[in-house]
């Protein structure tokens, strides 16, 4: 707002005053609550719209409100006391009208309030004029929920804008700022290794349930063994092509923050106790629904090949044990899904452990299965070199997933620990005599 050139507003004491290097624009827009009231035992006030002054009272504190409009008033230094600038300056048919219309629309839909306040202190029984604000607020309501947040709805160079509070799109997630950004980051490599584990289950329960049910046809087993290697890496890679972006060996992915991100739908907010805003997304985008889709190629593949290839070389096995396994997993894929569904985040933070765990009692419960007692026993037979490499590199991957090799000269030296548990085996097994307890049990004692 301008001023002029030269001379002032008229005030109550008379005449016009003031240059326009004495002059102050109060210009105040954010909505608030009265002005502090004057010291105690002084006030101040308003004059008549139509003329008069604004100056000093004593004992009226308290009772003065400000103008809700733009004001350009005057201010002289050394004006006496009870001095103050000419109300007529104040009033709203000389200024800005469009102001006071209340709430005026934006163009991002949102409204803005554009009514202000003026007021003036006393300070050395003169009048000053002060302002609170000088840039406007855009009010709107606040987004609520921790994972509710603003989709982008239009970009045109340095303006966005966004629309209401609700689900962010597949493939994003909410910032800080409660907005919609789209997943663009790589995957870690704890990412990678979670995902390598879940795919690393169907595996490992097709070889498990099909060696126990091939028998003693060894090569029968064999290759029912490469066909399910042949199967799940199939679907791992068809299943990193049709994920964003497609075509490609690589994936985008949002990163992993707390265990809540596995679980937005319990985190749907209600703002007024009855009616649940839903804000259920992907916010680990696509650590949870890529295994989904990788268990459906498992399932598909396996339905496609395993059938021919058991009904050719499984002639030795009797008509109902030549297809138990492939019922085996049509029990277990729906078992793994529910896990997904239901504790993908729990996984997620204890898969090293489930890996350690588990290859340790599975090594020692084969090998006494087995009656190893010592290394001439381990080395008897291919097929037990084989489980034993296979389980180290169980303890190798669970170690890696557990240090995530941060330190790379701190962590390759746990990788010394594979072979432990295989030795202390051997070195105790005498002591224990695996053969004896399984003969003991097999008698019923």
């Amino acid at each position: 707002m301008s001023t002029t050139a030269s001379g002032g507003v008229r005030g109550s004491c008379g005449g016009s005053r003031g240059t326009a290097s004495e002059l102050s624009i109060v210009r105040v827009r954010e909505l608030a609550t009265d002005p502090p009231p004057p010291p105690r035992g002084q006030g101040w006030r308003r004059g008549p719209l139509g003329g008069g002054a604004s100056e000093p009272r004593p004992g009226s504190a308290g009772r003065g409100r400000g103008f809700g409009t733009v004001a350009r008033v005057t201010r002289r230094r050394g004006l006496p006391g009870g001095c103050g600038p000419d109300v007529r300056a104040l009033r709203p048919d000389r200024l800005i009208p469009e102001l006071l219309q209340g709430n005026q629309p934006a163009a991002n839909g949102s409204t803005r309030r554009k009514k202000s306040r003026v007021y003036s202190k006393l300070k050395g029984g003169r009048a000053l004029w002060t302002r609170q604000s000088l840039d406007s607020v855009d009010i709107q309501p606040a987004c609520l929920g921790l994972y509710c947040g603003k989709t982008l709805l239009f970009k045109n160079g340095s303006t966005e804008i966004y629309g209401e509070c609700g689900v962010c799109p597949r493939g994003q997630r909410t910032n800080a700022q409660k907005y919609c950004q789209p997943c663009t980051e790589s995957p870690e490599l704890y990412d990678w290794l979670y995902l390598g584990f879940m795919a690393m289950l169907p595996l490992v329960l097709h070889w498990f349930f099909i060696e126990w049910y091939s028998g003693k046809k060894s090569s029968s087993a064999l290759f029912q063994h490469i066909t399910a290697l042949f199967e799940c890496s199939v679907a791992a890679i068809v299943t990193l092509l049709v994920s964003d972006p497609v075509g490609v060996l690589y994936i985008r992915s949002c990163r992993v923050l707390m265990l809540s991100d596995w679980y937005t739908m319990l985190y749907n907010p209600s703002p007024d106790y009855v009616t649940t805003v839903h804000c259920t997304h992907e916010a680990v985008y696509p650590l949870y629904t890529i295994v989904f889709i990788y268990y459906a190629f498992c399932l598909v593949l396996m339905m496609l090949l395993r059938p021919l290839l058991v009904k050719k070389i499984a002639c030795g096995l009797g008509k109902s044990d030549r297809f138990k396994s492939i019922y085996a997993a049509l029990y277990f894929f729906p078992i793994l899904t529910v896990l997904q569904a239901v504790g993908g985040g729990l996984l997620y933070y204890a898969f090293p452990y489930i890996i350690l765990v588990l290859s340790l009692v599975t090594l020692a419960v084969y090998m006494s299965a087995s009656e190893i007692e010592n290394c001439y026993d381990l080395l008897m037979r291919k097929k037990r070199l084989i489980v034993l490499f296979s389980h180290w590199l169980l303890h190798a991957y669970g170690i890696i997933s557990i240090s995530r090799v941060d330190k790379l000269e701190q962590d390759l030296p746990l990788l010394a620990l594979v072979p432990t548990p295989a030795l202390f085996y051997l070195f105790t097994a005498k002591f224990t005599e695996p053969s004896r307890i399984l003969s003991e049990g097999a008698n019923g004692h």
